[in-house]
């Protein structure tokens, strides 16, 4: 086996990982030897395309105050990236003594909260955004 089929042979192994990741260029050096892979673009767009497929779709949902008041969460403010059911209150608005529950219209994953404990809120004004599962 002449060292070039050795050297290929030592390569394999990185070309199959540098399928299977985002890289985009290898360079690689032996014995004053250089070579160097470039991935084409095209490869890299369907390699996007196989990952996107992967991910299942989904879509913000906006929570926001159904009256002016007092904002105030249920029991503690809930974890960013945590699950939310439909149904669900995590937290009630205080409007002249009256406590009104922002349930919750879908489920899905939270991924962000605008809103504070105590907070003055205004009717429409945006609570919470979540993230909700839509395949």
């Amino acid at each position: 086996m002449s060292k070039i089929e050795q050297w290929i042979n030592d390569l394999k192994p990185l070309l199959d990982e540098m399928s299977s990741t985002d890289l985009s260029e290898l360079e690689w050096e032996k014995e004053g030897y250089k070579i160097k892979i470039v991935r084409s673009p095209v490869e890299r767009r369907k390699q996007d395309a196989v990952q996107a497929e992967k991910k299942p779709a989904t879509r913000p949902v906006s929570v926001k105050s159904p009256v002016v008041g007092t904002f105030h969460f249920i029991e503690s403010k809930p974890e960013i990236g945590s699950h939310i059911n439909k149904g669900q209150s995590i937290g009630h608005i205080n409007s002249i003594n009256v406590k009104h529950g922002v349930e919750m219209e879908t489920s899905g994953k939270l991924v962000e909260i605008h809103v504070e404990e105590g907070q003055a809120v205004e009717f429409g004004q945006l609570l919470f955004t979540l993230e909700e599962n839509v395949s």
